[in-house]
């Protein structure tokens, strides 16, 4: 197998600061959760590929 992608190795963080209104902190945390299930997208097509591509296989 390949190296593993470092973008597949980021993580993400919400960046909601105490006092921030609710509004704001939804959305910044939105934000977040779609990075991420964005990178698990990108990252499980990535792997997928690339395990199909091996040999032997089964």
């Amino acid at each position: 197998m390949p190296v593993y992608p470092e973008r597949c190795k980021r993580t993400h963080h919400s960046g909601v600061l105490l006092g921030d209104r609710l509004d704001v902190a939804n959305e910044k945390g939105d934000i977040a959760l779609g990075a991420a299930n964005d990178q698990t997208i990108w990252c499980a097509a990535w792997y997928a590929k690339n395990y199909d591509a091996r040999e032997p296989k089964p």
